[in-house]
C-alpha cells in the first residue's frame, strides 16, 4: 500500500531534522604554541584552560634505564648479555693520557659513529683499573649507573647487582623512584621492562596554567601510524637537547614488537617508533595519585590514564591537536 502524502512528508522532514543526519560538532584542540625545544626545533603546545596539558609530536627511541639487564661490565657492546651498550651510560670519559674524550661534542648520535670505540676503549681501560677515579682511562656514568663506596674510606665504584637473576649486571637507575631504599637497590627504580615510561629533557620548564611538568606526571602516547594509545609516566630525564624516548615496555607496546628475555641491544634499538603524539598532564601526577612510596603497576597507570584522557577530550581532541603539526 502506498504511503499517504501526509505520512510521506512527515518522514521527509524527520529525516532532514533528525540528529542522525546532523554533522558532528567540531572538536577543538584548544592548545597554543608555548615553547620550542632548542635541541630538535619541535613546538610544544600548552592548554590555557580546561585540564592542564601539553602536547608535542616526536619520534620515540628506546631508553633501557631502569631495566635490570641494561648494562653489564663484561658486555660493553650489548651483544651477548645486556639490553644496551655501555657507551649510552657514560656521561664523561678520559683516555689513557688523561685527555677528555669530547669528539661527539655532546651529540649522542656521534657516539654511535666515529666516537664509539673511543668510549669503549676508555671503559675497558677503566674496568681493568677497578674504576679507580684517580687513574686513567676513567669514566663517569652520572645518573645512569650509580656509584657507591663499599666501606667508609674506600673509593667509589659502580653499583653491581649482588643477588637474583641479574647478578653481575650494573644497577641501572632512573630519575623517578618508585620505592625507598639504597641507591644500589635496582628495585627502587622505574623498571623499563614492565612500566610504560617517558624520558623528558632535564631542566625542562614547560607549564600549562602555571603548573610545570616533572617526574611522575601522566603521559598519553599515540603511534601515529597505527593509532595505538598507551598510558605512561614521566619516569626519567635525559639530555636537554634530546626529545622523544620511551621505556622498553612502552616502545614494545607501541611498535607491536615483543621483547624476549634473551634480547640484546641489536634487537632492543629496533623497538623505536617513527612518529608519536605526546600528551602530558602536569597536574596529574601518577605517583601522588596512588601515594608516593607505594608500588605502582602498569594496570593502575592504564586505568588512571584512561579516565584523565577521556575527561580531557579523548581521541577526537587529540586528532585536532595532531593537525597542528606535520613534523615526524
Amino acid at each position: 500500500m502506498a504511503l499517504s502524502r501526509t505520512l510521506a512528508c512527515s518522514f521527509f522532514f524527520i529525516g532532514l531534522g533528525s540528529p542522525l543526519y546532523a554533522q558532528p560538532p567540531t572538536v577543538s584542540c584548544a592548545m597554543a604554541p608555548a615553547y620550542t625545544h632548542h635541541g630538535t626545533g619541535k613546538t610544544i603546545y600548552s592548554a590555557s584552560e580546561q585540564i592542564p596539558s601539553l602536547y608535542y609530536r616526536s619520534r620515540m627511541s628506546v631508553n633501557t634505564d631502569g631495566a635490570a639487564r641494561s648494562y653489564h661490565p663484561d658486555d660493553p657492546h650489548g651483544k651477548t648479555l645486556a639490553y644496551n651498550n655501555i657507551v649510552n651510560a657514560i656521561t664523561s670519559a678520559w683516555d689513557a693520557s688523561g685527555h677528555r674524550i669530547d669528539c661527539a661534542k655532546g651529540n649522542a648520535r656521534e657516539r654511535d659513529k666515529k666516537c664509539y670505540m673511543s668510549y669503549i676503549t676508555a671503559f675497558e681501560g677503566a674496568r681493568a683499573l677497578g674504576f679507580d677515579s684517580s687513574k686513567y682511562p676513567r669514566v663517569l656514568t652520572g645518573n645512569i649507573i650509580p656509584w657507591t663506596k663499599a666501606t667508609r674510606g674506600t673509593r667509589s665504584t659502580p653499583c653491581i647487582q649482588l643477588e637474583g637473576d641479574n647478578t653481575g649486571f650494573f644497577v641501572s637507575q632512573t630519575k623517578v623512584r618508585l620505592g625507598a631504599g639504597d641507591k644500589c637497590n635496582q628495585s627502587i627504580y622505574v623498571d623499563s621492562l614492565t612500566i610504560h615510561a617517558v624520558v623528558y629533557p632535564k631542566n625542562t620548564r614547560w607549564e600549562s596554567q602555571g603548573i610545570v611538568t616533572d617526574g611522575g606526571d601522566l603521559v598519553v602516547l599515540r603511534n601515529n601510524k597505527t593509532g595505538k594509545i598507551a598510558y605512561a609516566i614521566h619516569g626519567d630525564t635525559g639530555p636537554e637537547n634530546g626529545l622523544g624516548e620511551g621505556s622498553i615496555a612502552l616502545t614494545s607496546y607501541l611498535s607491536g614488537k615483543p621483547v624476549a628475555a634473551t634480547d640484546t641491544y641489536s634487537h632492543i634499538k629496533h623497538l623505536a617508533v617513527k612518529s608519536v603524539d605526546y600528551l602530558v598532564f602536569p597536574a596529574n601526577d601518577v605517583l601522588k595519585h596512588f601515594g608516593r612510596g607505594q608500588p605502582v603497576t602498569q594496570d593502575q597507570i592504564d586505568q588512571y590514564g584512561q579516565a584523565i584522557f577521556s575527561a580531557w577530550g579523548g581521541v577526537a581532541r587529540l586528532d585536532a591537536c595532531s593537525t597542528l603539526t606535520t613534523s615526524n
